[in-house]
C-alpha cells in the first residue's frame, strides 16, 4: 500500500512544481538582498525667523540636521559657517557678519554613508545703523550733523538732552552715501543717535546708531582783542601780532580787509600770528574768531599803524647817524580812509568736515572801495564804447544802406529757355498796354512786336 503512494505519478507531480515554484521566488528575491540600503530621508534644515528683515550687521542662524552628518553653510556662494560635530541633532551660527542687502543662505550636509543633501534655501534682508561723522568724541556744533547710510536712504535723527527725546527727520542720503542734517536744537549737551530705511530693502527702518556725545553752541564768541601792534604805532620789519580769544577758536587776522594769517587760540585764551606787511605805508588791521562750533564773532576794533621797512645797516668804516627827529609839518596829516568791515573768508577745512562745511571761496574779493580805489571800473565804460563803434554802427549802416542794393539771383529749376526778369525800373503796364493797342506792331509772333511790348506788357509770342 505504501510502496504504491510512493510511486503516485501525481505526487510527484504536485511536489516537483512546489519545489520548481520555491527555486523562483527564491532567485527572484536574491537581487533584492544583495542591493545597498537606501540613504536616511535628510532632516537638515534652517529654522525659520520669525520676520526675513534683520535690522543690524550680523544674523545667527539656527537649524536641526541627522545623526552621524556635519553641515556647511554658504551665504551667497560663500561658506561662513560649517558644522562638525556628528552627534549634534541642532545646530547654531552666530555673529555671522552681512552686509546690506538681500541675501541667500544656502546649506550642503554630508550623511554618514558619504552621500550629500541640500538644505532649502533661506533668504533674508539686511540694513544695519548708519554712521555719524565724530563718532568717539564729543562733537561741538551749531546743530548740523553729518554721516554715511546706505545711499537713497532716509534718515532719522534722535537726540536726547535735559528737555527730553525729539525725533528729526533729515534729507535722504545722496548716491555716495553721504548725508547731513542740520537740527533745530537749544545749546546744551545731548546724546544723538540715527537710523536708516532703504527702500530697494523694504520700508522697515534698522536700528539706531551707537549714541554720540554732543554740544550744540548757537551762541557767537566775543569780538578778538589785538594787543600788538598798538594804534599809532610803525612798527620795523616783520611784525608777530597778538592778542586775545576765546580758547579753540580758529583766529584770522585781516590787514586792510585782505587775509594775513590765522592762528588757534591756545587753551590761556591768547594768540600770536606773524604778519608780513604787503608794502609800506597806512594799513587797517583787525581779527576776529570762529569758535569749534562754527560760529563766527564780530571784527575786533580797527588798529591803524604805519609800515615802514627797516634802515640799511651802515657800511664798513661809516659811523651810523643817530636817528633825528621827524620835523614838523605844517600841513596836517590827512585822516586815511577806513575800509570796509572785513568779511571773514571761511578757513579751508580741517580733516573730519564735509561739503556742508563753509569754504573760504571769494574772501580775498576786492571791495567797492577798492575797485573805485584802482581805477579798474573804467574798463567797464571802454569797452561798450568800443563795441558801439566797431561792431553796432557798422552793422546797422550795412543793414540800411548797402543790403537793399544787393539782389540775390533767383533759382530757376525749370524753363532754361526762360527770358530772364526785367530789370527796367519804368512803370508797369496797364491793362491797356497790348499787342492790340498797336495795330501798326504787326503779328503777335514778329520780332517787331516782340520789341515793342515786352513779355510783360503783352503776350507777342
Amino acid at each position: 500500500m505504501r510502496r504504491r503512494e510512493r510511486h503516485d505519478p501525481a505526487r510527484r507531480a504536485a511536489l516537483h512544481r512546489g519545489l520548481a515554484a520555491l527555486a523562483i521566488a527564491a532567485t527572484a528575491a536574491l537581487p533584492l538582498a544583495l542591493a545597498p540600503a537606501a540613504p536616511a530621508a535628510a532632516a537638515a534644515a534652517f529654522d525659520v525667523p520669525p520676520s526675513d528683515f534683520v535690522a543690524g550687521s550680523s544674523v545667527t542662524l539656527t537649524g536641526s540636521k541627522d545623526a552621524g552628518s556635519t553641515l556647511v553653510i554658504r551665504r551667497d556662494g560663500e561658506v561662513v559657517c560649517t558644522i562638525t560635530d556628528p552627534d549634534a541633532l541642532a545646530w547654531q551660527c552666530s555673529g555671522i557678519a552681512v552686509p546690506n542687502g538681500v541675501h541667500e543662505f544656502t546649506g550642503e550636509e554630508m550623511l554618514a554613508d558619504a552621500s550629500t543633501a541640500p538644505l532649502p534655501p533661506l533668504t533674508l534682508r539686511v540694513l544695519a545703523a548708519p554712521a555719524i561723522d565724530g563718532g568717539g568724541a564729543a562733537v561741538i556744533t551749531t546743530g548740523l550733523f553729518s554721516g554715511t547710510a546706505e545711499p537713497g536712504a532716509s534718515i532719522q535723527l534722535q537726540a536726547t538732552g535735559s528737555a527730553g527725546t525729539t525725533m528729526h527727520t533729515c534729507p535722504d542720503a545722496l548716491g555716495s552715501g553721504y548725508w547731513s542734517c542740520a537740527v533745530d536744537l537749544a545749546s546744551g549737551s545731548y546724546q544723538v543717535r540715527a537710523r536708516q530705511s532703504s527702500p530697494p530693502i523694504g520700508p522697515e527702518y534698522s536700528d539706531y546708531s551707537a549714541a554720540v556725545a554732543a554740544v550744540v553752541d548757537r551762541a557767537p564768541p566775543r569780538a578778538p582783542t589785538i594787543t600788538s601792534p598798538r594804534p599809532g604805532t610803525t612798527p620795523l620789519g616783520a611784525v608777530t601780532a597778538r592778542g586775545g580769544g576765546e580758547r579753540g577758536a580758529l583766529l584770522q587776522l585781516f590787514i586792510d580787509g585782505a587775509l594775513a594769517c590765522e592762528t588757534r587760540v591756545s587753551s590761556s585764551g591768547s594768540w600770536e600770528c606773524p604778519v608780513r606787511w604787503p608794502s609800506t605805508g597806512d594799513f587797517t588791521v583787525q581779527a576776529l574768531q570762529r569758535d569749534r562750533a562754527g560760529n563766527f564773532s564780530a571784527a575786533s576794533p580797527r588798529v591803524q599803524v604805519r609800515y615802514e621797512p627797516p634802515a640799511a645797516p651802515p657800511r664798513e668804516g661809516q659811523a651810523s647817524e643817530a636817528p633825528r627827529e621827524p620835523e614838523q609839518s605844517a600841513t596836517p596829516t590827512p585822516t586815511p580812509i577806513q575800509p570796509d568791515e572785513p568779511r571773514p573768508p571761511t578757513p579751508a577745512p580741517p580733516l573730519g568736515v564735509n561739503w556742508g562745511t563753509p569754504t573760504g571761496f571769494g574772501g580775498s574779493l576786492p571791495t567797492a572801495s577798492e575797485v573805485l580805489e584802482r581805477g579798474g571800473w573804467l574798463v567797464a565804460p571802454l569797452a561798450g564804447l568800443a563795441y558801439l563803434v566797431l561792431v553796432a554802427l557798422p552793422l546797422r549802416a550795412f543793414v540800411t544802406h548797402v543790403r537793399p542794393r544787393l539782389r540775390r539771383p533767383r533759382l530757376a529749376l525749370t524753363g532754361r529757355n526762360r527770358a530772364p526778369p526785367s530789370t527796367s525800373r519804368s512803370r508797369p503796364c496797364s491793362r491797356r498796354a497790348s499787342w492790340r493797342s498797336a495795330p501798326s506792331a504787326g503779328p503777335r509772333s514778329s520780332p517787331r512786336c516782340r520789341a515793342a511790348w515786352p513779355a510783360r506788357c503783352g503776350t507777342c509770342a
